[in-house]
């Protein structure tokens, strides 16, 4: 992995594209999805609460400060079961408490979203996780016509939920993510999710940060395949927020009349 990593950066260097990779690129790799691991050191992050700068919270309702950023790492309360090995439960807020206000009738959410690199000529890629959130859950993966997990409650002490199958036409070369909605009726809220991505052609290290950064750009070009993706990206986010608002107002009770 680390030879791999290197190759990349000895080819940007040397201004080289990425398809000059070649068999180097095309090795199998498997990444992690889990909440609350740190791609860097290859372990979770410890203690919590930390942020997790892969994992980002893209969209909250009730907006957190600032709207968007990585998530935080949390410790477990004793309500839910304990995290999957090589995983922590994660919040958009450091706390593992509800969003002030939060209720049955007044729900809130949080769209959570990881994004990874598939190089050009990538093959057979596949994703699975299993996941519990407090309390709904749903994900995509790419678009909202992929669905990656039909919306569920989130079993946060019970049995995990499961990935549906994916299928090769979900993935394409660039910038690929995840995004998951955890729906919240109070007390507490979060999500633990481990799992996968794997794909010859993958890059070993997922993106950090709101704006989706890589250590080596796995597309270029101000108008090329990274403007496309983050079109995307705005374009997917966008309906999701629709998703997570419509539920979120036929829930809500409706304000009195004076």
């Amino acid at each position: 992995m680390s030879k791999f990593r290197n190759t990349l950066r000895l080819l940007a260097a040397a201004g080289l594209s990425l398809p000059a990779v070649g068999a180097a690129a095309m090795a199998q790799t498997t990444v992690p999805l889990n909440t609350g691991y740190n791609h860097a050191l290859f372990a979770v992050y410890a203690p919590p609460t930390t942020p997790d700068n892969y994992w980002i919270n893209i969209a909250s309702y009730p907006a957190t400060m600032p709207p968007s950023g990585p998530a935080w790492v949390i410790p477990t309360p004793t309500a839910w079961s304990a995290a999957f090995p090589g995983t922590r439960w994660i919040n958009a807020r450091n706390t593992a408490a509800s969003a002030p206000g939060t209720s049955a009738q007044n729900p809130s959410y949080t769209i959570f979203r990881k994004c990874f690199c598939l190089l050009p000529n990538f093959n057979s890629a596949t994703l699975s996780f299993q996941v519990r959130a407090d309390n709904q859950v749903q994900a995509w993966f790419n678009s909202v016509t992929n669905v990656a997990l039909a919306p569920v409650t989130g079993n946060f002490n019970s049995t995990p939920r499961l990935s549906l199958p994916s299928s090769p036409s979900w993935f394409h070369t660039g910038t690929n993510c995840i995004y998951v909605l955890v729906e919240d009726t109070g007390v507490l809220m979060g999500m633990d999710l481990q799992g996968t991505i794997q794909a010859n052609g993958l890059m070993p290290l997922p993106a950090t940060g709101v704006n989706a950064t890589f250590t080596c750009p796995c597309a270029t070009g101000a108008a090329g395949p990274m403007a496309r993706q983050a079109n995307e990206d705005d374009g997917t986010l966008a309906q999701i927020v629709r998703i997570a608002e419509d539920r979120r107002r036929a829930r809500s009770v409706a304000p009195s009349n004076p």
